[in-house]
C-alpha cells in the first residue's frame, strides 16, 4: 500500500506573456521555503509559457489556458483546475492577475487559503514600481514578510541536456545577442531598439577584444527580417532567430558568458537563470520594468538619462522619431560593462 501523500500543495494562475510570467516565478521559492520543498506546485500559464517549466522539478502540474476570458464551462484548463481541488484542496491558491478573469475561478477553487491580488493591490498605484515589489506584497498574505521581501524570478534548466549545443555548433565560449523586442514584432517604429549600425559595431568590437567568444542572436520568428540585416555584418555570427524553441532558448542562455538585450523578455530570462545580463534602455523605466535576479552583480542596465527620458507612458513617446535616447548608447559601454560583468 502507498504511503499518503502529505505534502503541501499550491496553485499560483499568472497567464500573462513572457515577461509577466519569468516575473511571476518570484513566487516559487518564497513559497517552498514556507511550505516545505516537497510543496507540489501547479499553474495556471498562457498556453506560449509552457517551455518555461516544461523540466522544472518544482512543478507538479501546468495548467495551460489561451482564452483566459472565456467562462469555466468553455475553458479545459480551468475545468482541469477545478477537478485537481476536488481531489485534493490546495493548501493555497493565488491568483496574481490584477484583472478579473480568474475571479469566477478563485470563488470555486477549493482550497484551505485564497489570495487574490486584486484585492491585495487595490489601493495601491498601477504601474508605480516594479512587477516583483507587486508581488512580494502579495506574497507577504501567503509568506512571513522576510521571505516575502526575498522573492526574485527563478527559473531551471534541466539536468538532462536539451542538446541545444550540439544541434546549433554552439562550443566553448559564447555570447547572446538579442537586438529585437515586441515593437519589432509588431512591425512598428522600434524606438525601444537601439540602432542596427551600433549592433553591428558591438559585433566588431566583441570580436576583436574577445577573439575567442562566439556571438549568438536569438529572436522570434517575427523579427528574422530585422537579426538578418545585423546577422549579415559578420560571417562569424550565429543566427538562431526564429530557430529556438523556449527551453532551447533557456539552455543556450543559461549557459552563455552574458547576454546584451534591450527592454525585452530574454533580459529577464537571462536574470532569471543568473546568467550576466546588459540591459539598453531608453524610452522605457528599468525602475519598471529593468531584469531582476537574485544575484544582482550580474545585471549592468545602460541608459542615457535624457531629460526627455523615459517617455513610454507620454505623447511624447508617440511623437518621437529619432530615439536618440537609445542612439546615444556607445557600444563600447557594452563591451567595458561585458568585460565587467561577464563569466570569462
Amino acid at each position: 500500500m502507498l504511503a499518503p501523500n502529505n505534502s503541501k500543495s499550491i496553485l499560483l494562475i499568472r497567464a500573462g506573456r513572457l515577461g509577466d510570467t519569468i516575473w511571476a516565478t518570484s513566487a516559487i521559492e518564497p513559497l517552498r521555503q514556507h511550505y516545505g520543498l516537497d510543496v507540489e506546485i501547479d499553474l495556471l500559464i498562457h498556453r506560449s509559457m509552457e517551455g518555461l517549466f516544461r523540466h522544472d522539478p518544482r512543478i507538479r502540474n501546468i495548467f495551460q489556458i489561451h482564452h483566459r476570458s472565456l467562462p469555466i464551462v468553455l475553458t479545459k484548463a480551468k475545468r482541469n483546475v477545478l477537478s485537481w481541488s476536488r481531489k485534493k484542496p490546495y493548501d493555497l491558491a493565488v491568483d496574481l492577475e490584477t484583472g478579473t478573469d480568474f475571479l469566477p475561478l478563485m470563488a470555486r477553487i477549493i482550497a484551505h487559503k485564497k489570495v487574490i491580488a486584486r484585492d491585495v493591490l487595490k489601493d495601491v498605484p498601477p504601474m508605480a514600481t516594479h512587477a516583483v515589489s507587486y508581488l512580494r506584497q502579495v506574497l507577504s498574505f501567503c509568506v512571513p514578510q522576510e521571505l516575502a521581501l526575498s522573492a526574485c524570478p527563478t527559473l531551471v534548466v534541466s539536468d538532462e541536456s536539451i542538446n541545444s549545443f550540439e544541434r546549433f555548433g554552439i562550443h566553448g565560449n559564447y555570447c547572446v545577442l538579442h537586438p529585437g523586442n515586441s515593437l519589432v514584432a509588431r512591425n512598428k517604429p522600434a524606438l525601444r531598439s537601439w540602432p542596427i549600425k551600433h549592433w553591428r559595431t558591438l559585433i566588431g568590437l566583441l570580436s576583436e577584444y574577445f577573439p575567442d567568444l562566439q556571438v549568438v542572436i536569438v529572436g522570434e520568428p517575427k523579427e528574422m527580417s530585422y537579426v538578418d540585416s545585423i546577422a549579415a555584418a559578420s560571417p562569424r555570427i550565429l543566427n538562431l532567430c526564429g530557430h529556438t524553441s523556449l527551453p532551447e532558448l533557456m539552455e543556450i542562455i543559461s549557459k552563455a558568458n552574458f547576454l546584451v538585450s534591450s527592454d525585452t523578455g530574454p533580459s529577464h530570462l537571462a536574470a532569471a537563470l543568473g546568467t550576466p545580463v546588459i540591459s539598453l534602455f531608453g524610452p522605457t523605466d528599468p525602475e519598471l520594468t529593468g531584469p531582476l535576479s537574485c544575484k544582482k552583480d550580474r545585471i549592468t542596465v545602460l541608459r542615457t538619462n535624457l531629460s526627455c527620458s523615459p517617455c513610454i507612458n507620454h505623447p511624447d513617446f508617440d511623437t518621437c522619431r529619432s530615439a536618440r535616447c537609445m542612439e546615444y548608447l556607445n557600444p563600447n559601454q557594452v563591451v567595458n560593462a561585458a568585460s565587467t560583468i561577464g563569466r570569462f
